[in-house]
């Protein structure tokens, strides 16, 4: 992409609408989004538990990716990285491990709603049947923090 190509907007991505109730247009520039995404890429190369395999991940992302989100922290790394975006049709807390699982899904990424939505579900068996290696996201409330890692097997 040019440098003048950067500077351009894309079509506005659209915040979560959360603590205002009504969604909200963000407006960046491409290179906001190209930044961003180089930015969580090279932290995610840095090693560690958090990090990106390239050409080999699998991100199981519940969000559209027009959620801005969703666009800068999960599409713009995988897509850097050679990665795979996976998008369910939408988000089901039912259907979340069984997606998880076939799709061989090996980062979860999520917004604070869901993990309170999983943490409220009966137990299975199919909720430790996964190949996820890390999990991230927003807003995850602290007093499930723990539970969520232990019980999913997952860590944050």
């Amino acid at each position: 992409m040019t440098a003048s190509c950067r500077k351009l907007p894309p079509p506005p991505p659209y915040s979560s609408g959360l603590l205002a109730r009504r969604p909200k247009g963000c407006l960046v520039t491409n290179d906001y989004w190209l930044s961003a995404g180089e930015w969580f890429f090279t932290l995610a190369r840095s090693g560690g538990r958090f990090s990106i395999e390239p050409g080999r991940d699998r991100l199981f992302n519940p969000m559209p990716v027009f959620h801005v989100h969703a666009g800068v922290v999960a599409l713009m790394p995988m897509l850097l990285s050679q990665g795979c975006v996976i998008r369910p049709e939408h988000f089901s807390a039912k259907r979340w491990w069984r997606e998880v699982s076939t799709s061989r899904a090996t980062i979860v990424h999520y917004i604070g709603a869901v993990p309170q939505a999983l943490i409220a579900m009966d137990r299975s068996a199919g909720e430790r049947a996964h190949s996820v290696r890390f999990g991230f996201g927003a807003g995850m409330e602290p007093a499930i923090h723990r539970e969520f890692e232990e019980r999913f097997g997952i860590p944050h």
